[in-house]
C-alpha cells in the first residue's frame, strides 16, 4: 500500500472510530468529493460489502461484539478503561484489515487452502468410575443415566454430567474422574450443586458425594469453578503445589503452564495455600495469583481477568502477548506442531480477540492479516515466517 492509501486508511479509521480531528475531517471530505468511488468505498466499509469472505472470520471482533463479550454468562464486568481499549483495538483491527484490502483491491480474500480442525473427539470426555470402568461421554447424549454405587444418581445430558446425592451418609467415600481430550471441554455438576467447566486436556477427580466437613476435589489442567455456598463445608481444589479454599464463589485454576499454577478470582473471596511453605494468600475479585513451583515465587496482581477465563466463552483473548505464547495457547486446542523460520519471530507481539473456530486455519489467517506473521500449513505442521515478507 502506498503512502497516500496509508494516509487515507488512517483518516477512514479515525472517522469510523469517532476519533476524527478537524484537520483530518477537512482532508477526508476533500478526498471523498474527488470521486464517487471514494464515497462508495466508505459505505462499503461501513456496511461490510466486498468483505463477504471475511464476514465469518471478523464478525466476532467487531466493536459491538467486543463489548458484549465482557458482559455475558458469567456476569463479569471489567474496568471501564479496558473496555474502551478493547473496543477500540478490536474495531481498529477489523477496519485496518477491511479498508486495507479494499484499497489494495476489491476482490474477495482467498480462503485458507489448508485446515487444521479441533480434534474430532472434542465432543467427548472420559469418565472413570470408582470400579475402574471407563465411559465415553458425548455432548449429544440427551439423558443418559450412568449406574453408580451407593445410590448416587448420575445423568449425562447435553455436555453436562450431573450428580444427585441420594446416598446414605455412612457409605464409603468413592471417587470418579472426568477427563477431556485436546480440543475438548466438559461440564460437571457435583453432588453439592457446584458447577465445574473442565477445559481442554484436563482432569478432575471428585467424590460421588461429599461426606466430611470439607469438599475436596483434585485438578490437573484447567477448570472454571462456580461453587455452591456452604459456610459449614469449605470447598478445596488441590493441584500440584497449591490448594484453593473457598466457601462460595467463581474462579479459574490453570496448572497447564510449565512449573506454574495460576488462580484468577471472578467474584467472592478465596485463599490460596502454597503447600511447600503453608503460606496462604487471600484473593479479591479481579486478582490473579501465579505460583512458580520451581522457584517458589508467588505473585499477586490486580488485573483484568477476562483473558484467563475467555476459554469458557469459546474465545482466545491476547493483549500484547508474544507470538510463541499465543501459538502455545492455540495448540492446547488443536492437533498441530509449530516451526519458526527465525527465532526472533517468537517475540513478535499480538493483540486480538478471536473466536475459537473449528478450523485453526481461520484463526491463523486472522493473525496473519494483522501483519504479525505468516503461516504455511502442511498436514498438521505450521511454519511461521515474517509477516512483512
Amino acid at each position: 500500500m502506498n503512502d497516500e492509501n496509508q494516509d487515507i486508511l488512517h483518516l477512514l479509521k479515525c472517522r469510523l472510530l469517532g476519533e476524527e480531528t478537524p484537520e483530518g475531517k477537512v482532508r477526508l471530505d476533500r478526498w471523498l468529493q474527488e470521486d464517487e468511488s471514494h464515497r462508495e468505498l466508505l459505505e462499503s466499509v461501513r456496511q461490510g460489502d466486498g468483505l463477504q469472505e471475511r464476514q465469518e472470520l471478523f464478525a466476532r471482533v467487531r466493536e459491538k461484539e467486543a463489548l458484549k463479550r465482557y458482559d455475558r454468562k458469567i456476569n463479569y464486568h471489567p474496568n471501564r478503561s479496558l473496555i474502551y481499549w478493547a473496543r477500540a483495538c478490536a474495531a481498529a483491527i477489523v477496519l485496518a484489515i477491511g479498508i486495507g484490502l479494499l484499497l489494495r483491491d476489491n476482490t474477495p480474500a482467498p480462503t485458507p487452502v489448508a485446515t487444521i480442525e479441533i480434534m474430532q473427539e472434542n465432543t467427548q470426555a472420559r469418565l472413570v468410575l470408582a470400579s475402574g470402568e471407563e465411559i465415553a461421554l458425548t455432548k449429544e447424549d440427551s439423558a443418559r443415566e450412568i449406574l453408580q454405587p451407593a445410590g448416587v444418581k448420575t445423568v449425562n445430558r447435553g455436555g453436562n454430567l450431573v450428580y444427585a446425592d441420594s446416598s446414605r451418609q455412612d457409605t464409603a467415600l468413592l471417587y470418579n474422574e472426568l477427563s477431556t481430550p485436546k480440543g475438548g471441554e466438559y461440564r460437571v455438576t457435583l453432588a453439592d450443586g457446584s458447577n465445574v467447566w473442565l477445559s481442554t486436556s484436563s482432569r478432575l477427580r471428585f467424590p460421588l458425594s461429599f461426606r466430611d466437613n470439607q469438599r475436596v476435589v483434585y485438578l490437573k489442567g484447567e477448570a472454571y469453578f462456580e461453587i455452591a455456598r456452604d459456610s459449614a463445608r469449605p470447598f478445596i481444589v488441590r493441584t500440584t503445589g497449591t490448594s484453593v479454599k473457598v466457601y462460595g464463589t467463581e474462579f479459574n485454576v490453570n496448572t497447564r503452564e510449565k512449573h506454574q499454577v495460576q488462580t484468577a478470582l471472578v467474584n467472592g473471596k478465596i485463599g490460596v495455600t502454597i503447600e511447600s511453605t503453608g503460606e496462604e494468600r487471600l484473593l479479591s475479585p479481579n486478582q490473579v495469583l501465579t505460583y512458580n513451583r520451581e522457584t517458589g515465587q508467588v505473585d499477586v496482581q490486580d488485573t483484568d481477568i477476562y483473558p484467563c477465563i475467555a476459554w469458557k466463552s469459546r474465545e482466545f483473548v491476547f493483549f500484547d502477548e508474544r507470538l510463541e505464547d499465543v501459538l502455545d495457547e492455540l495448540l492446547q486446542w488443536y492437533d498441530a506442531h509449530v516451526f519458526y523460520m527465525n527465532e526472533r519471530l517468537k517475540d513478535s507481539r499480538f493483540t486480538g480477540i478471536i473466536p475459537r473456530f473449528e478450523d485453526l486455519g481461520k484463526v491463523l489467517y486472522f493473525i496473519s492479516e494483522t501483519g504479525t506473521a505468516r503461516f504455511n500449513i502442511k498436514g498438521n505442521s505450521i511454519t511461521v515466517s515474517d509477516g512483512q515478507q
